[in-house]
């Protein structure tokens, strides 16, 4: 079984890995098709799947445990996931109407949100939640962390998709 402590710091640096991509193509002129794949990833993989896995797994154990749920470090994380979300929404809209320099703005915020939002988890978050369960807990995390479906069409794909967008932007791999 494994650790959902490095398992949520791994899915970080996939998504970290098309930030660093969106930041780049947000610098040059890249089409509307590339954005929708990374706006996909957003959707599916970061707000479906690994959240799905933070919001509704580990942190309820957070709280459990005392941690508050409306401020504090759970509180910003949590209130940065519905900016992010709203962000999405934004894009999405965006793609929709075909709006590149609103959709490259939306980005560029979305960017230096998740970076920041990356980081308190990284660095404050999940090194709290590791202290604050014991090895038992940590099990019962882990054994509903590998309940979670994977991303459709796969957790392949998905790896794929942020190594070719970051190669179509020469992002080192």
């Amino acid at each position: 079984m494994s650790d959902p402590f490095q398992v949520l710091e791994q899915e970080h640096r996939l998504i970290s890995k098309l930030l660093d991509a969106l930041a780049k193509a947000v610098e040059r002129d890249m089409p509307l098709g590339y954005y929708e794949r990374a706006v996909q990833f957003i959707a599916v993989y970061a707000n479906e799947f690994h959240h799905a896995k933070e919001e509704d797994i580990l942190y309820r154990y957070l709280i459990d445990h005392g941690m508050p749920r409306d401020y504090g470090p759970l509180g910003i994380v949590l209130e940065e996931h519905d900016y992010g979300d709203e962000h999405v929404a934004a894009m999405r809209a965006q793609l929709e109407a075909g709006d590149l320099p609103g959709l490259v703005e939306t980005i560029k915020m979305y960017v230096e949100l998740l970076r920041q939002h990356v980081a308190t988890e990284d660095d404050l978050l999940l090194p709290m939640g590791r202290a604050m369960l014991t090895e038992e807990e940590v099990a019962e995390v882990a054994g509903r962390f590998e309940g979670v479906a994977d991303p459709e069409p796969s957790l392949k794909h998905y790896e794929d998709l942020v190594e070719q967008l970051g190669a179509e932007v020469e992002v080192p791999a």
